[in-house]
């Protein structure tokens, strides 16, 4: 008997096409090529930050019912990402959003 294997990977296209499928409907979260970002919105700090902590919890779950894995030691806060955008100046009119 004589058989042989083929290991097929997916594209990055494809790759980034099924997690954007499989995140589609998560408020507050965003893939990003191999990123995923999670952002929380609120009238104050606290709420905007019970808000990311919602979306990331939602995050998770989604990942667990999707057999999504996450590389926990990539799984961390960009210092420099979070600085940029909180040194974004607020958008003053639709086209600014």
């Amino acid at each position: 008997m004589v058989s042989s294997a083929i290991w097929v990977s997916p594209t990055p296209e494809e790759l980034q096409r099924r997690l954007k499928h499989a995140l589609e409907d998560l408020k507050g979260v965003l893939p990003i090529q191999y990123d995923i970002l999670i952002y929380g919105a609120g009238t104050t700090e606290e709420k905007t930050l019970q808000d990311h902590d919602r979306n990331l919890l939602q995050l998770m779950q989604r990942c667990r019912e999707k057999n999504i894995k996450l590389n926990k030691e990539k799984i961390k806060a960009d210092p420099e990402k979070i600085r940029a955008v909180q040194e974004m100046p607020t958008p003053t009119d639709v086209a600014g959003v």
